[in-house]
């Protein structure tokens, strides 16, 4: 397509004047004016609205105002008017072929006889326009205003009208075959003598059209228009026809239905009797769990029981073990203290005797040997029953750690109703740890009570040593008296 040219206000009213006096003038009509290929968006045309007969081919006169002018016979193929307000313009036998006129103003425009053929009407305005006698075929009118527009005796064949307002409209003795009037409001619309031959009529509107004399003897069910008691058709139009093929379609799906629910029903029962047969398998897994369980339960109280059983009998053993302490301990306090009495006895006398003998002296020391003795002993039986102390706290804090780690195991694992031989399996570990523990104890205090065995010369000798001294100190001490 040409490229236009852009001209300014004054090359353009230069312009004008030439056709205006190319219109008034009988002489010289072969050098005609021309306006095609021009752009025209930003000329006023307030003064300026004869174009009869001009050549506006390729012309843009987008959003132009040109209400009432004269565009009678013009050459307007392949122009631009979008947005443009033509209203109440004439435009009686022009050529408007291939032209755009979407979201234009035709409002009561003249355009009987022209020819629009396969132009773009996309949301315009052709409310109360004269279109009579006009060839639309091929055009795109999608969304239009056509409402209370004269179409008569007009060529609408293969024209795309989906959605557009047609209220009133006269398309009397016009061609409609093969339109496109989908979801289009024809109602009250007259459509006398016209032909709908192959027209799509889906969802379109036809209430209180007229319909007479266009041949339409029944709406098919596939177009579904609506239409109703002030619809008017031929004499041979049957009314039930749709109403037949209707039923007939919704007895066909009906059956369909039914056949589907039926299929559907016998799934539906083999899958429950197979998730009853899933369930019961669960139910019965689960009931040997839980009874698993319960019997881990009462094996796990039974050792509780057990744990709690032995640590109250070694908590006994270190109460006896603690006063059997405190015993030997106020005994070695109390030797201590006799024999410090006694060498402060000794020592006070060996102060004021000068005249003492060997006798004498054995004879003083000889319960000081005998008390050394004793407290040798109490020593060696204190740090044991030390010994055995910690050993046996160290068997109460492992019986407790044990019955923590098998609280905790038993709680973290919902009551053993989870994982029943995991916490058995935990259990049995953690006894033979304990085990362990215990043979390993018993060996340690062997050990000790070998120990023991072998330090118990020390106060045993000790005593006698401090006897055989007090012994021999009595015995030369009855030889000195003699």
């Amino acid at each position: 397509m040409t490229k236009r040219i852009k001209i300014s206000q004054e090359e353009f009213e230069t312009l004008y004047n030439e056709h205006q006096i190319w219109l008034s003038s009988s002489e010289n009509r072969e050098h005609k004016p021309d306006f095609s290929n021009l752009d025209f968006s930003e000329i006023d045309f307030t003064e300026c609205k004869n174009f009869r007969y001009a050549d506006l081919y390729n012309a843009n006169m987008a959003e132009v105002d040109l209400v009432g002018a004269d565009l009678v016979g013009a050459n307007l193929v392949s122009a631009n008017f979008s947005g443009a307000n033509l209203s109440k313009a004439n435009l009686f036998e022009s050529n408007m072929s291939r032209t755009i006129l979407t979201k234009g103003n035709f409002w009561g425009a003249n355009m009987a006889s022209a020819n629009i053929s396969r132009s773009l009407f996309f949301q315009t305005d052709l409310s109360n326009a004269l279109l009579a006698d006009s060839n639309l075929s091929g055009s795109l009118l999608d969304d239009v205003i056509f409402s209370n527009a004269i179409v008569v005796n007009s060529n609408l064949s293969n024209t795309s009208f989906n959605k557009a307002n047609l209220f009133k409209a006269n398309l009397s003795n016009s061609n409609l075959s093969g339109a496109k009037l989908s979801e289009a409001d024809l109602s009250e619309a007259n459509l006398t003598g016209a032909t709908l031959y192959k027209a799509n009529l889906l969802n379109t509107n036809l209430s209180g059209t007229i319909l007479y004399g266009t041949g339409v003897r029944r709406i098919d069910a596939e177009n579904q228009a609506k239409y109703d008691n002030k619809t008017t058709f031929d004499s041979e139009f049957d009314p039930t026809e749709y109403d037949k093929k209707k039923y007939k379609n919704l007895e066909f799906e009906v059956n369909r239905l039914n056949s589907e629910l039926k299929n559907k029903t016998d799934l539906t029962e083999a899958i429950k009797n197979e998730y009853e047969k899933k369930i019961e398998s669960i139910q019965l897994e689960l009931d040997a769990k839980i009874k698993k369980g319960e019997e881990i339960q009462a094996n796990l109280t039974q050792a509780f029981s057990s744990l709690e059983g032995a640590n109250s009998g070694i908590e006994k053993e270190i109460k006896s073990h603690r006063i059997l302490y405190r015993l030997f301990l106020f005994g070695l306090i109390t030797l201590i203290m006799v024999l410090l009495f006694l060498w402060c006895f000794v020592i006070s006398k060996y102060s004021i005797r000068t005249d003492l003998k060997y006798s004498d002296l054995l004879l003083y020391i000889s319960p000081s040997l005998i008390l050394v003795g004793f407290i040798c002993g109490c020593v060696v039986e204190i740090n044991k029953i030390r010994r055995h102390l910690i050993g046996l706290r160290e068997i109460t804090r492992k019986f407790s750690v044990i019955k923590i780690a098998l609280e905790g195991y038993y709680n973290v694992t919902d009551k053993l109703e989870r994982n029943p031989i995991k916490a058995q399996e935990s259990f049995e570990r953690i006894m033979n740890e304990f085990i362990e523990f215990r043979v390993e104890f018993d060996r340690k205090e062997e050990e000790v009570k070998h120990r023991d065995d072998k330090e118990k010369f020390v106060p045993e000798k000790a005593a006698e040593i401090s006897l055989q001294i007090a012994k021999n100190a009595l015995d030369g001490l009855g030889r000195y008296l003699k």
